[in-house]
């Protein structure tokens, strides 16, 4: 057909119907003339000679091949005319290939360009927006660090406060129960302190029993109130035992009312320390001592009288200090 020889003339038609077909089967990609010089297939009849034009150049330029490939020149010849004539023809009806060729080109490449500055632009907008971005975390980032090595400090010295307040507190609670401890200890021993107190006063010798008793009875208030502290309760109850404490290293006169003989009568009452009691009537004629014994008050032979006078002149200060021969008894040992 385009002056092949050795060629069957059926298979060269064959052959290009058969691409020509493969070519306008494509759709959406590129048409025949897209396969050889880059024409983009429309669907628009004005296109119909450019692409049959740029089919049958393709047809050429197959059997160009075929041409080379078994190396006959005279073929060769024949598609170069074939070639020449389908320039003119071309150029005459002004849908030469190549000028479709440039066009499109042109076109393709003002698109591609186009879209490419598009995309740049788009590219150099996202990489602005990710470099402010990328500050703005920057700076968001070290202000976390600083806030964390703060919240760290922070959290150390609370950790520190939070130690010290349980060993303050252990402790506090330590002394609490060693305190409960002491109290009970306390309450215990002072009740025992005062009960032997109480039963020292009332086998005693009878002197100040008054006083003596009221002390003790303020004792036993102080000891169950609950509004007074643990302190002042021991201070007191030892208070009273430096008082007891101290009547065995006096001498005193009281006057007082006695019973004697089945009768009350007023007398002088001579104390010395914790050891005896004698008594004297007001006229000097009558004396006496107080037996532990028999808890009662017993007679002196008149020859004391005078002793006892002066004793007690003494205890009053109303003379110098002197001896004096006065019947104390015997000191028995319990």
């Amino acid at each position: 057909m385009f002056g092949v020889r050795n060629l069957p003339s059926f298979i060269i038609r064959a052959r290009i119907s058969k691409f020509l077909n493969v070519l306008y089967n494509l759709k959406n990609v590129h048409s025949a003339s897209s396969l050889w010089c880059g024409l983009h297939y429309t669907q628009g009849k004005e296109f119909i000679i450019r692409d049959v034009m740029a089919a049958i150049s393709a047809g050429i330029f197959l059997n160009i091949w075929l041409a080379h490939h078994r190396k006959r020149k005279r073929n060769m010849m024949t598609i170069f005319r074939w070639v020449t004539i389908l320039l003119l023809v071309t150029g005459i009806m002004g849908i030469s290939p190549l000028s479709s060729v440039w066009a499109v080109s042109s076109q393709a490449v003002r698109g591609t360009i186009g879209k490419t500055m598009d995309v740049e632009k788009n590219i150099q907008e996202t990489q602005a927006d990710w470099v402010q971005e990328s500050e703005a975390l920057f700076i968001e980032l070290e202000s976390l660090e600083k806030e964390k090595k703060r919240l760290t400090l922070k959290k150390e010295r609370l950790i520190r406060v939070q130690a010290l307040e349980q060993k303050k507190y252990d402790e506090y609670v330590r002394r609490q129960r060693e305190i409960h401890r002491l109290k009970n200890e306390i309450a215990s021993f002072l009740d025992m302190v005062l009960g032997k107190l109480e039963a020292s006063v009332s086998h005693s010798l009878p002197f100040l029993s008054e006083e003596r008793q009221t002390r003790l009875e303020k004792l036993k208030d102080l000891l169950v109130d609950a509004d007074e502290s643990w302190g002042e309760k021991f201070r007191q109850v030892f208070a009273a035992l430096q008082i007891e404490a101290e009547y065995g290293t006096t001498v005193d006169v009281e006057q007082e009312t006695i019973g004697y003989e089945g009768a009350d009568i007023l007398v002088d009452v001579l104390r010395l320390g914790r050891m005896s009691l004698f008594f004297q009537t007001v006229d000097h004629k009558k004396s006496g001592y107080y037996h532990m014994g028999e808890k009662m008050w017993k007679s002196l032979p008149a020859k004391y009288n005078a002793e006892i006078k002066k004793a007690i002149s003494m205890a009053r200060r109303e003379r110098t200090v002197d001896l004096v021969n006065l019947p104390v008894g015997r000191i028995i040992v319990k």
